[in-house]
């Protein structure tokens, strides 16, 4: 026999309320806004209108029968009377003349953002009569373009105040549902903005939406992070199919507007308790952890092979003893930047890439801490970091802090300085390949530093990295059988540099097999394999690979499909945080771009990365997608991730291919020098040249809005290479020589000018020196004099100018 259910008297799923209460009173919290919002404001011609009765009352004003249909009713209103005329009506419709209580009283609180798919201004109006001022935006408005400290309303289907027959045909959206085109939002530069908010929110409401807004899917990812903190406000009687339905990606609450407006009032202390006292939101106060935990194999293994590791095991190598080898600790460079620390100067960490900066910053936390300096870490890019700043500044401390990866920052640092914030000195980070792009701006800031390059492990810490080894039996893969031969191989074959030793480590056998059994089952199909390689490439770029900006990069949505991030070869290669993936060792990451893809897909993924974070932004990226579109035109970016195999073609033609899709690139003058240097990595000389010449040609163009320093390092090098080649005249090369050394005389001293003085030496021991004419040889003696007493006199840059200085002493000793 059947039974009949009512399934509106099911009984409902409890919400816990002051949970989500307490998540908003983070003012971290997103409103999300639908029809059922506005229905408790006045228009200009009585009540805002939902759907069908907006589109009678088209219907009424055009005279023809009415229909529910409201695309209908528009278009056929338009066709017998004129768009103008529909304007009219709308504008009367959603003109606001008051908002209610409620509304008030539910915009009144801190939020984090708003979003609408209304056409009033009952947000903007609420807000304001609270005293919150709400800057309104839609979907063609620049996402940078608006005041940080200014909160905004996104407009999802246009706003009644911008409309006008040009945006009624463009950007208005006139629809039965909010949601039957949502691919306008979906595609749109606001969307990536929505997607971080989501990351960053500790709540997301959505007030005044029905079941016929339920195409609402196409754009709330059904994500379990994201649906813990997502809550549907919706009417009392609500039906149960609306509630089962909006279920899918959150809690639903039948309180309606009024209920929800009334639990905020009951519950008011929560809001000003949580408003009297200052969160720091970009801002993080380390301390030394008091953890008793020993250290095992598979953390040591997971930190040398991925990059990672607790803070606590570098708490104890730093401030005790490690009784079993792992972590190399850099004493020289801790001393040396806390004596500059104590003096209250910025100080500037400078390596190649994978060489250790970030692991240093690590072991400066309680290196410094027990030291008695106040340290904080800002590792925040994205949020409003005004108040964090100003907060620190009003204490009667001096702070210390850390930043890796500076140029993601940038804005921070010119605030202090431009704000004469003098309790707070920095330990920067970067890369010497960012820093050669970026440092333009540290100066412009105003920021003295002092600069500490870590590229080259000591014999202390060489020795560190063989017991390290030898205690995890991966002393073999260094294919060397003696300690000394270990030593021998680090410093002489891997020049010191803990990158070059970890891929002698990654290219054995051993951890070949590993990997291959890891990735077996998680790159499964093109979605997965995208995501993937998505995830590696960011944390390669140095960017912070969170699941906004993964999927950004990825095209797609699989990094929120629990399917893929509870596969067992994810899990043994990331974790998660939240909606955030951890960032693993850079290295490691080269090494599986390298070895798990195809040079053709790595091009392909590359130039389609380059399209998508270029032209369909529409406007000045954000600090983050201009690192992502900056490091696909980067030669040393694109070479180190290119596999060896046919490397120098399919790098001219990845090269070709990326002027021809990104047209404006061919009048760029960076561009022609990363093609160029492609070139004089080759010892394609005569087309290095050309494009260098072509990068000179589009700079001048520029009238001095492009500083030519890094084209004249390029040339210099360009110059000094054809001295030293085989295939030059013995009258020739000692005039690029001296082209070369007039070049660089006037250049700055810093690490790139020192890298191009550093082919002195071999000019000097190359066969085409010794055939020059003896004036010649005191002319370039005179250059290496010269060029000694300038560096001699810098203070810039002292840790990589040693090795300059001491070349330049030996020649001229020698001579």
């Amino acid at each position: 026999m059947d039974i009949k259910i009512n399934k509106s008297n099911l009984a409902k799923t409890k919400i816990n309320k002051t949970d989500m209460l307490n998540k908003i009173s983070t003012n971290r919290a997103i409103l999300f806004t639908g029809a059922g919002f506005s229905l408790g404001s006045k228009s200009i011609a009585g009540n805002p209108p939902l759907a069908k009765e907006l589109s009678d009352k088209i219907c009424d004003a055009g005279g023809f029968d009415r229909d529910s249909d409201l695309t209908y009713a528009v278009d056929y209103f338009i066709e017998e009377n004129g768009s103008q005329s529909l304007i009219d009506i709308l504008k009367k419709e959603f003109t606001l003349t008051k908002v209610s209580e409620e509304q008030k009283n539910i915009c009144s609180i801190n939020w984090l953002s708003f979003y609408t798919t209304n056409y009033d201004r009952s947000i903007e109006i609420s807000c304001n009569e609270s005293g919150t001022i709400v800057q309104l935006v839609n979907l063609d408005s620049p996402t940078n373009a608006c005041n940080p400290r200014v909160k905004n309303c996104l407009h999802i289907n246009g706003d009644i105040d911008s409309l006008n027959q040009d945006s009624l045909e463009k950007g208005f959206k006139l629809t039965d549902s909010s949601y039957v085109t949502p691919n306008s939002f979906v595609n749109s530069k606001w969307y990536r903005k929505f997607k971080i908010d989501l990351e960053r929110s500790s709540a997301v409401i959505f007030i005044g939406y029905s079941l016929f807004d339920i195409q609402i899917k196409h754009f709330l990812i059904e994500n379990a992070d994201i649906k813990e903190k997502t809550y549907f406000i919706v009417a009392e009687d609500a039906e149960h199919k609306e509630i089962f339905s909006l279920s899918k990606y959150g809690s639903v609450i039948p309180i309606g507007v009024t209920g929800f407006s009334k639990l905020i009032n009951d519950n008011r202390s929560i809001f000003n308790d949580n408003a009297t006292e200052h969160k720091f939101i970009t801002v993080q106060f380390p301390s030394i952890s008091n953890i008793q935990k020993d250290i095992e194999d598979k953390h040591i293994e997971n930190f040398l092979m991925y990059g990672v590791i607790e803070q606590h095991f570098i708490d104890v190598a730093i401030t005790g003893e490690q009784i079993v080898p792992y972590l190399i600790k850099r004493e020289d460079a801790l001393s040396q930047i806390y004596s500059f620390v104590e003096q209250g100067l910025h100080v500037l960490i400078l390596s190649g890439f994978g060489n250790g900066k970030t692991v240093l910053l690590k072991q400066l936390i309680p290196y410094l801490l027990v030291r008695s300096v106040n340290v904080v870490v800002i590792d925040n890019a994205i949020d409003d970091y005004v108040s964090d700043i100003e907060e620190l500044s009003k204490q009667d401390k001096q702070y210390t802090a850390l930043i890796d990866n500076y140029h993601q920052y940038l804005d921070i640092i010119k605030y202090c300085q431009e704000s004469n914030v003098n309790n707070i000195n920095f330990i920067l980070s970067s890369r010497t390949t960012d820093h050669q792009t970026y440092q333009n701006s540290l100066n412009e800031a105003n920021l003295k530093y002092q600069e500490v390059y870590i590229d080259e492990l000591n014999d202390n810490e060489i020795e560190k990295f063989v017991d390290i080894a030898d205690n995890l039996s991966w002393g073999g893969l260094l294919k060397n059988p003696s300690r000394n031969n270990k030593i021998k191989f680090i410093k002489d074959k891997n020049k010191g540099q803990l990158s070059l030793t970890l891929l002698s480590v990654f290219n054995s056998q051993d951890i070949k097999s590993k990997v291959d059994n890891l990735l077996e089952n998680l790159i499964t199909d093109t979605k997965s394999k995208s995501t993937f390689f998505s995830i590696l490439l960011l944390n390669v770029m140095n960017v912070e690979p969170s699941f906004s900006i993964i999927s950004d990069v990825a095209e797609n949505e699989c990094i929120y499909d629990g399917q893929f991030s509870n596969n067992d070869g994810f899990k043994q290669l990331f974790s998660r945080n939240s909606l955030n993936v951890r960032s693993i060792s850079n290295i490691f990451c080269v090494y599986l771009i390298k070895n798990h893809f195809i040079t053709s897909y790595i091009s392909s993924q590359l130039l389609n990365i380059a399209k998508n974070f270029d032209v369909n932004i529409g406007e000045r990226r954000n600090q983050r997608e201009d690192t992502i579109f900056k490091s696909t035109l980067k030669f040393s970016f694109v070479e180190r991730i290119f596999p060896d195999d046919n490397k120098k073609s399919m790098l001219e033609n990845y090269y070709r291919e990326l002027k021809n899709n990104i047209t404006w690139l061919t009048r760029d003058p960076h561009f022609w020098l990363q093609y160029g240097m492609s070139c004089i990595t080759y010892n394609d000389y005569e087309r290095a040249q050309k494009y260098l010449d072509d990068s000179y040609a589009f700079a001048r163009y520029k009238k001095g809005q492009y500083h030519t320093k890094n084209i004249d390092n390029q040339q210099a090098r360009l110059f000094l290479l054809q001295a030293i080649s085989s295939n030059i005249r013995p009258q020739e090369n000692y005039t690029f020589f001296e082209k070369a050394d007039k070049l660089l005389s006037n250049l700055d001293n810093d690490a790139y000018k020192f890298r191009q003085v550093l082919f002195y030496k071999k000019y000097y021991i190359s066969s085409n020196f010794k055939t020059l004419p003896n004036k010649n040889k005191d002319r370039f003696l005179n250059a290496c004099k010269n060029m000694l007493h300038s560096i001699s006199e810098s203070d810039v840059g002292q840790d990589r100018r040693f090795q300059v200085i001491t070349d330049l002493e030996e020649i001229i000793e020698l001579q």
